[in-house]
C-alpha cells in the first residue's frame, strides 16, 4: 500500500511540475517588460499608476507565484482620492523640519508675512501617509502645514498637555507669519483646547493669535460620555479588539481612580470649546454611525457657536463612514466642502494658489 501511495504521489507531482514548466513562458514574458514601463490599474474608481513589474524580487512582502516574485512598486504614494495624483503633481517636495518629537513642519513654499500656515492636530497612532492626505490638500492652495501629533500620554494624564500647548502656541506666533487655520482631528481637537486655554490665562499669547487664527476645522471630536473618551484612547493605542475592550475597561477604571486629574480636566476643555474664545467660521465634519463622536454632543455645540457668538458654522454630516475615515471614504465630497469653507475664508487666494506650470 505505501508502494502504491508513492507511485500515486510521483504522478500528481510529476503532473504539477508540468503545470509550472507551462507558466514559464508567461513569467519570461514578464521579464521583458522595459524597466520603467507604467501601468494603470483601476479599482473602486482609483486610478493607481506609475507601478514597475519587477521579477525575481527579494522583498518579503512580494508575491511569489511559483519559483518567481513579482513585486509592484509605487513610484509615488497612493491617495484614496481619484485626482489626488494630479494634486501631489502639482505641489512643490515638502522640506521637513522636525522641530520637536510632538511638532514638525512641512515647508511646501517660502515663509513670508501672507504665506497662510495649517496648524494640524492629528489623531493618535496617525501614519504619515494618513497625515500626507491632508497636507497636500492644503499645501494645493498655498498652505505650509505645522503638524501636531497627539500621543496617548496628552490624554489620558491631561496636564502633560499644558507644556505642549504652550510650545504650539510660541511656535506659531515666533515662526510663522501670515493667517492661520485650525484643523483638529479627534483627540487632536483636545490638544487644541488646551492651547485655547493657554491664551486665554496669556493676553499677550491671546493678542498675538486672535486676529492671525482665520478659521476651524473640526473632524471626528471625541465628544460625549466618558465611555467615548476610552474608546476613543482605546482604539488609537491597539490593533485588536480584544485588546481594545480591556485597554477601554482599563482606562474607565484609571478614571475613577484618577478622578481629580482627569474629569475636571476634561470638563474644562468642553467649556473652553463651547466659549471659543477664536470667535472664527467653523466647519465641522461628523458620522452618524461613529461612537466616540456623539451626534446629540456635537448638535449642541454646533448649536451654541451659531445662537450664542453668531458665528458661521458648516456642519458636514456623513451616514456611513467610521471615526476619522471621512477623507478616506469619501474624498471628493469631504474636499469640496473643505475648497468651499477655505474660499469663504480667503485665505487662500489666488496669490497663494499653486502656479499653474507646476
Amino acid at each position: 500500500m505505501r508502494l502504491v501511495f508513492l507511485s500515486r504521489s510521483l504522478q500528481h507531482f510529476s503532473v504539477y511540475r508540468n503545470k509550472i514548466t507551462d507558466f514559464r513562458p508567461v513569467l519570461r514574458h514578464f521579464s521583458r517588460y522595459p524597466p520603467q514601463q507604467e501601468l494603470t490599474t483601476a479599482t473602486h474608481n482609483v486610478n493607481v499608476t506609475s507601478s514597475v513589474i519587477q521579477p525575481k524580487s527579494i522583498l518579503p512582502f512580494s508575491r511569489t507565484i511559483f519559483s518567481h516574485r513579482i513585486e509592484l512598486v509605487s513610484k509615488r504614494p497612493v491617495s484614496m482620492a481619484s485626482n489626488s495624483r494630479d494634486d501631489e503633481l502639482s505641489i512643490p517636495e515638502a522640506k521637513i523640519t522636525k522641530i520637536s518629537a510632538n511638532i514638525e513642519r512641512h515647508d511646501y513654499y517660502p515663509q513670508n508675512e501672507k504665506r497662510p500656515t495649517l496648524l494640524l492636530l492629528s489623531w493618535l497612532s496617525a501614519t504619515p501617509r494618513a497625515l500626507d492626505r491632508f497636507r497636500h490638500i492644503y499645501a494645493s492652495h498655498g498652505f505650509n502645514v505645522v503638524t501636531v501629533l497627539s500621543k496617548p500620554f496628552h490624554f489620558i494624564w491631561p496636564k502633560s498637555s499644558e507644556p505642549l500647548a504652550q510650545e504650539i502656541c510660541e511656535y506659531l506666533i515666533s515662526h510663522t507669519q501670515g493667517p492661520i487655520v485650525v484643523h483638529g482631528l479627534s483627540i487632536g481637537g483636545f490638544i487644541y483646547s488646551y492651547c485655547l486655554l493657554h491664551a486665554m490665562e496669556n493676553k499677550d499669547v491671546f493678542d498675538a493669535l486672535e486676529n492671525r487664527i482665520q478659521g476651524h476645522i473640526f473632524d471626528s471630536l471625541v465628544v460625549g460620555e466618558l465611555e467615548n473618551m476610552a474608546e476613543g484612547v482605546s482604539k488609537g493605542s491597539a490593533s485588536y479588539p480584544t485588546t481594545r475592550y480591556v485597554v477601554q475597561k482599563v482606562i474607565l477604571l484609571y478614571f475613577w481612580l484618577a478622578h481629580n486629574h482627569t474629569i475636571p480636566h476634561y470638563d474644562r476643555a468642553i467649556e473652553v470649546f463651547y466659549n471659543m474664545p477664536f470667535r472664527t467660521p467653523m466647519l465641522v465634519y461628523y458620522s452618524k454611525i461613529d461612537t466616540m463622536c456623539s451626534n446629540e454632543a456635537m448638535e449642541n455645540l454646533t448649536k451654541t457657536w451659531r445662537e450664542k457668538y453668531s458665528l458661521d458654522v458648516v456642519p458636514k454630516v456623513f451616514d456611513d463612514t467610521q471615526h476619522v475615515f471621512h477623507l478616506r471614504e469619501h474624498p471628493e465630497e469631504y474636499k469640496e466642502v473643505l475648497k468651499n469653507f477655505l474660499d469663504k475664508l480667503n485665505v487662500h487666494s489666488d496669490h497663494f494658489q499653486v502656479p499653474s506650470q507646476l
